[in-house]
Formats: C-alpha cells, structure tokens, sequence
C-alpha cells in the first residue's frame, strides 16, 4: 500500500504547481469517475491543484505514463531501447528505464489525427519514443495487460486471432474491430495486437470500454488511468 501511496501522488504532482487540498475537488461532481477519484482522495494518496481542481479529462503522455507505471507497479530497472528523442537529462528518462519495456509505440492502422505520430514515427525508422504525445488507449492498454500477467503469474489459454476477434465484436461495438485486414491469409502484426489486447485488458477487467466501445485511438484520460489501475489494485 505505501507503494501505491507513493504512486497516487506522483500520478497527481506531475508538475511543480500541484498542491495539497482535503477539500472535495471541485469539477468532479457531475463526473462518471467521481465515486473512484473520491476514494483516493478520501483515502490520502491525491492532491489536485491549486484552483481545486483535478482535471480528470487531461489526457495523459506518454512520459508522464512511463513515470505512472514505474512507480505504481514498482517496477525494476530494464535494458531501454536508444530512443531518438529521448536523452538520459530528461525528467522522464529515470521512469523509462523502469517502464519501457511495457509502452509500446507501434502505429494502428487507421490514420486519425491521435494516430498520426506514430505513423510518422514509423515512417522515420520507428525509433522514437514520443514522450510529449498524448498516449493511446490501446497502448496503455497493452502496458498494463502486460505487467498484470506478468506480476500476477497469469496464463490464459491462447486463441487464435479470428476466435479473438469474434469475442471482441460480441463485447465492443468500435468499427476497427469489423475486419481483421488479412491480405492472402495474413493478420497484420498492429491489427493483431490490438485485438488481442483489447480481448486481455477486457478479460482481466483492467479496461471495460464505455458504452460497449473501446476507443482504441482515444487519448487516455487522468481519470481513466486511474480507473484502471484502481481495478487492478482491488
């Protein structure tokens, strides 16, 4: 529990004008995510900022994520790929080390606008990480499917991609998830992922979507990473 004390609010103070409050933050009301914002709070381990807010809509980026995950999940330090923007004087570069592995930063397959620097990165040589881009659902997705299975020990029997895909459509109602793009009989490796991935983060109840769609190219919000993170920890 201290572990995730410490990550709760190094996940708020991600910037040097954040301060303490133990009054009820004051744009939650209305809020879906109040009830689990609230209990972190009521709890101790949140601060919002100094005009009482939370701002639990920002979305979140990629660095700011990388710190997240390291300290939330205490994770170990680990080889990190040479990143062409990323430098060892960077803030976030401590919290890469630790979480790297886990944040992928291939690009999906549709080109919408969130979509868009990781094409561009690909087109480059795939070898940035991106750490100011604001960081996909799909790919948070993968992280925390990832150190979940990993730090729990979980084995989930394999499918293949088709019985994959059919259970993602009979959950989510997201059009990305209608084909699989198989050209002569083969998946292509971002189409994979992110069905299988959307499969694991739904079966292990880590992300659940909203209103039967999984927003795969949607940014992830202040609110929804600790949404998750709160269902893994319960």
């Amino acid at each position: 529990m201290k572990k995730l004390c410490a990550f709760l609010v190094c996940f708020i103070i991600l910037s040097s004008n954040v301060a303490a409050s133990s009054a009820k933050f004051n744009d939650i009301e209305e809020h879906w995510a109040k009830d689990v914002i609230e209990k972190w709070q009521d709890y101790g381990y949140i601060n919002g900022y100094p005009d009482g807010s939370f701002k639990p809509d920002n979305p979140v980026t990629r660095g700011e994520l990388a710190k997240i995950l390291s300290t939330a999940f205490d994770l170990k330090e680990c080889q990190v790929p040479e990143y062409s923007d990323v430098s060892e004087g960077d803030w976030y570069y401590p919290y890469l080390e630790k979480s790297g592995q886990y944040i992928p930063v291939y690009p999906l397959v549709t080109l919408y606008e969130s979509n868009m620097p990781y094409h561009e990165n690909q087109l480059q040589g795939g070898k940035g990480f991106l750490p100011n881009v604001n960081a996909l659902r799909m790919h948070v997705a993968e992280a925390l499917v990832q150190i979940k299975m990993q730090r729990e020990n979980i084995v989930i029997q394999d499918l293949s991609i088709q019985d994959i895909n059919a259970q993602v459509q009979d959950v989510f109602k997201d059009d990305h998830y209608l084909s699989l793009d198989a050209m002569h009989g083969i998946v292509p490796k971002n189409v994979e992922r992110m069905n299988r991935y959307t499969w694991l983060a739904h079966k292990l109840n880590i992300m659940i979507g909203d209103d039967g769609y999984f927003y795969p190219y949607g940014y992830i919000t202040r609110a929804e990473l600790l949404t998750a993170i709160d269902r893994m920890t319960n």
